[in-house]
């Protein structure tokens, strides 16, 4: 006969993540994923449920897109002179493979920043973030050109990103969540600025699960608290139920709030669902024994036993066949999608797709698995998706929307950007010339 036990009363510790619209992946054994620029190791979950025009055919892979070769010093800052001009190659020793850009476009200062070279009209394609471009005729060098940044790649210094955690909100649209001296206060991005929605006493708030409520209304829960918001308006109450650092949020077939709290290795996970007052209610055990497992937008994936399975209720656990020639058997991965029947898998450095119950490899080839620097995974709201692997000394990063290929970036600390909607949102470092809020399309 199993027995169930309610919950130890000094488990009242801070709970892992479920962030359920960027979609990236959420664990048991690991940290959510919405740092300062939405790093984490894991990622976390998110992504809209509405079909997409390129997703009624049959499921096909999509390459990676044919790319100049770029390194790990692609966009930073290098030592240089230049005057009069407004794109030049500058001669620096500290660029890798690249170059030294002098690149006076995009704002009244001047900027040096590490890119490599091109060929104007040629087939291949810049890293996201950057476009092909001609020097100033004064510095040309016949047909070499230029990655420089992207036009679209802009940044508002005027956003103080300091104590900020962002998340993706349910329809694309970026909020941050502010905690210092003991105040927290949630904002949404509106008119290149950040719109106050509400503000609360907050020892210490963290982004523990972001989760939808309908179509475009979401939940942050907290440290403490449980915020119901959309980019008009947010309310405050109290956080309820049982906490634990292995508590994972979802959201379950049927539109409402559910969270697994596992054993931290193999076991039968309790399973407690969210009323639609607040109040949480404990259901019982998973009729499977489960070890990792990840939130989706609709549903959880495990690994069970060394099945990979699915669930749409957080209580039975279904079975469904790996990848080709892939094994879960003490391996590590990460997962993110829509639902239970479409999402994506990193597993040993490779990334797949599965939907309707059929398997495809995509391009995009990852580093071996090492500890501490897990791949993450994310699937935004507008079906986004981002694939970011440690290739030894730092992250690659591959982007795909529709059926396009898949774009590259090697840009250092890429992966801590919080992916909103179609496009990327980081917080530059203090050594980086870029100040305030910075939005790069990812397209």
């Amino acid at each position: 006969m199993l027995l169930f036990s309610a919950r130890r009363a000094s488990s009242l510790v801070l709970s892992s993540c479920a962030l359920l619209f960027a979609v990236a992946a959420c664990s048991s054994s690991s940290p959510e994923g919405s740092g300062s620029s939405s790093g984490g190791s894991s990622g976390t979950a998110q992504n809209d449920g509405g079909p997409k025009p390129e997703e009624e055919g049959p499921l096909q892979p999509r390459a990676v897109c044919n790319t100049v070769a770029a390194d790990s010093a692609t966009g930073q800052g290098c030592s240089g002179s230049g005057s009069g001009q407004e794109l030049c190659p500058v001669a620096s020793t500290t660029c890798g493979t690249g170059t030294c850009v002098y690149d006076t476009r995009l704002d009244s200062t001047f900027r040096f920043y590490c890119a490599p070279t091109c060929t104007v009209g040629g087939d291949q394609l810049c890293p996201l973030g950057f476009a092909c471009a001609a020097p100033t005729a004064s510095c040309a060098q016949g047909t070499a050109g230029l990655c420089a940044r992207d036009a679209a790649w802009t940044c508002n210094a005027a956003i103080d990103t300091t104590g900020l955690r962002y998340f993706e909100g349910p329809t694309g649209d970026l909020f941050a969540l502010k905690s210092l001296s003991g105040k927290a206060t949630l904002s949404v991005l509106a008119d290149k600025t950040l719109r106050e929605l509400a503000s609360w006493d907050e020892a210490s708030a963290s982004v523990v699960a972001v989760l939808p409520l309908g179509a475009t209304r979401g939940l942050l829960i907290t440290t403490d608290k449980e915020i119901a918001f959309d980019t008009a308006s947010a309310t405050v109450a109290a956080r309820q139920g049982a906490r634990s650092y292995n508590q994972v949020f979802g959201t379950l077939a049927d539109g409402s709030i559910a969270s697994l709290e596992t054993t931290g290795t193999i076991g039968f996970a309790a399973l407690q669902k969210r009323g639609e007052s607040g109040q949480w209610t404990e259901v019982g055990p998973t009729k499977k024994r489960i070890g990792r497992v990840l939130a989706l937008r609709s549903g959880f994936l495990a690994n069970t036993d060394g099945e990979l399975s699915v669930s749409s209720d957080g209580e039975t656990f279904t079975a469904i066949a790996a990848p080709p020639g892939a094994t879960l058997k003490d391996a590590t991965f990460v997962a993110a999608g829509r639902s239970t029947e479409d999402f994506y898998l990193a597993l040993a450095g490779h990334l797949y797709r599965f939907r309707k119950g059929a398997w495809v490899e995509e391009g995009p080839r990852g580093g071996a698995p090492v500890a501490g620097r897990s791949d993450i995974l994310r699937v935004s709201t507008k079906n986004v998706v981002a694939f970011h692997s440690w290739n030894g000394q730092s992250y690659s990063s591959f982007i795909a929307s529709g059926t396009t290929c898949w774009r590259t970036n090697q840009v250092r600390d890429f992966e801590q950007g919080t992916l909103a909607g179609e496009s990327f949102f980081l917080s530059p470092g203090a050594s980086s010339r870029d100040k305030g809020l910075c939005q790069v399309p990812a397209k």
